[in-house]
């Protein structure tokens, strides 16, 4: 069975990220993801999809994560 990835923006404007039992709070959506960069265990595309769903909520072109563009 597989983790599941969640991430959660906060009221306060905090970010909540829980991975495999592991939880964090950081500041920013970009704290998050260079946060998750350095966790073990996320596999390959399920970081890709934290990237893409940061992007979003970033207001950035998610595209730069499709397959096509790797």
């Amino acid at each position: 069975m597989g983790s599941e990835l969640r991430l959660d923006v906060l009221t306060g404007g905090q970010v909540r990220l829980s991975f495999g039992g592991r939880e964090e709070r950081f500041g920013t959506v970009e704290d998050a993801f260079d946060g998750a960069a350095l966790w073990p265990g996320p596999p390959g595309d399920l970081y890709d999809a934290l990237a893409w769903e940061l992007d979003l909520l970033a207001g950035r072109d998610p595209g730069r994560w499709t397959r096509e563009d790797r």
